[in-house]
């Protein structure tokens, strides 16, 4: 049954976040295969690594303020960096992969094309999953749909695959806001008794980590089958006020084993979300008791 808009608005602006379901259990496990093997190749191939975020960085200024001149397709590898999330991911979307092909880029290897062809599959599916929530919020405020669609009526989404590895019980991911319009986590392999993704409420005027709330499992259906779209700073920065950014985090990793988690962003046309401004992800935290923070 389809929600009416205000039934979406008020679940966002109550807990920050929508769950819908995911959908993604066969398709999770082959990106995260993908990606292990990608990071083997570019631990190997640190050349190919500092090529492709360079055709990314082009590709970024050649589309202007399409994707918020924010994002570029890229792979980073920040595992055992002073000061980062220890983790490595890669970023892309579609638009990209075609020009790649086009263009014919002599660095990209079997490895990345398998890895985009999974990803290609979790795309449309994300795409299933964010369009109810996107389009409730045009229907309520109509001005935002030339910087949430194209001409043609699409939306500008990218796709992120993120491995974590344990980092000594500090948090696996600092407490931010994303800069886009929603973000959707389509999946993570978070164990069921263990959930690591929390949030907090957006409206709160001060943010302890002590105010942060991991996202439970359906125990119902014993696995973790609900995707959550949340709202990121895109929407204020049009002022669009009443849907705030979404703080969230990820949680100590509660094994030694990594984590993985599939994420995609819908990015706002014709604004510009980068520069100084990525300072503003980055968000207060007190809580005398909470768990060793690394540094943002």
């Amino acid at each position: 049954m389809r929600k009416e808009p205000w039934a979406i608005f008020r679940e966002l602006i109550l807990n920050g976040y929508v769950t819908v379901p995911s959908d993604a259990a066969s398709i999770a496990p082959r990106v995260y295969r993908a990606f292990d093997t990608l990071v083997d190749f570019a631990t190997e191939n640190i050349s190919w690594v500092e090529s492709f975020n360079s055709e990314g960085i082009g590709w970024k200024i050649r589309q202007g303020l399409d994707y918020s001149g924010a994002f570029a397709p890229a792979y980073k590898d920040n595992r055992g960096v002073c000061g980062k999330d220890n983790k490595v991911s890669y970023q892309s979307c579609p638009g990209f992969w075609a020009e790649l092909k086009c263009a014919g880029f002599d660095s990209y290897p079997a490895k990345v094309e398998a890895l985009d062809m999974e990803l290609l599959d979790a795309i449309d599916l994300v795409r299933e999953k964010m369009w109810p929530i996107g389009r409730a919020l045009i229907e309520l405020e109509p001005s935002l749909e030339h910087r949430l669609l194209n001409r043609n009526g699409t939306a500008n989404l990218t796709i992120r695959v993120i491995r974590y590895s344990p980092a000594n019980g500090n948090l696996a991911a600092q407490p931010h806001v994303d800069r886009s319009a929603l973000t959707c986590v389509l999946d993570s392999s978070d164990p069921l008794s263990t959930p690591t993704l929390a949030f907090a409420k957006p409206w709160l005027s001060t943010l302890r980590l002590s105010n942060f709330r991991a996202v439970q499992a359906d125990n119902e259906n014993k696995i973790l089958p609900r995707a959550v779209v949340f709202p990121g700073e895109g929407f204020a920065r049009l002022g669009f006020e009443a849907v705030p950014p979404t703080p969230h985090t990820v949680f100590p990793l509660a094994s030694s084993a990594n984590r993985y988690s599939l994420v995609a962003h819908w990015m706002v046309r014709g604004l510009d979300l980068s520069g100084p401004e990525t300072e503003l992800r980055l968000l207060p935290t007190h809580d005398d008791n909470a768990p060793a923070i690394a540094a943002a």
